[in-house]
């Protein structure tokens, strides 16, 4: 009996699909649709930067990672706040979001910035 629940405990059971509500701690849709304009202007900025240097790629391929992980994040806010979806699309992006940020942020409704703020440059 002392290994059955030994195995059972130690089963690592996903957690549920998250409510809709959940998206409620999240920003709204028109402050996730802002913070994504503002996201897509910076990753079009770091494409063509990426386009026109042949030196610093590396470092170039790293930030647009960073841009399009931290896009993503709020795309992901703002297609589960949108009514169009069916509701288990919208529970899907949501759990998707939970397994981007953490449990954590995602119970705080913390999502992070909508672009990689670390790599901007503090102009004195």
């Amino acid at each position: 009996m002392g290994l059955v629940l030994t195995l059972v405990l130690s089963l690592d059971w996903p957690e549920p699909d998250p409510e809709l509500w959940e998206a409620e701690r999240f920003p709204t849709y028109d402050q996730c649709e802002r913070n994504l304009e503002f996201a897509q202007a910076h990753l079009i900025w770091l494409e063509q930067c990426y386009a026109l240097q042949s030196y610093n790629r590396r470092h170039l391929e790293e930030w647009l990672w960073e841009a399009r992980a931290c896009r993503d994040s709020w795309c992901l806010i703002r297609d589960a706040k949108n009514d169009g979806y069916p509701e288990c699309t919208r529970r899907e992006w949501l759990r998707e979001l939970r397994e981007r940020i953490g449990r954590q942020n995602f119970a705080a409704g913390y999502v992070g910035p909508a672009a990689p703020l670390w790599r901007f440059h503090v102009l004195d």
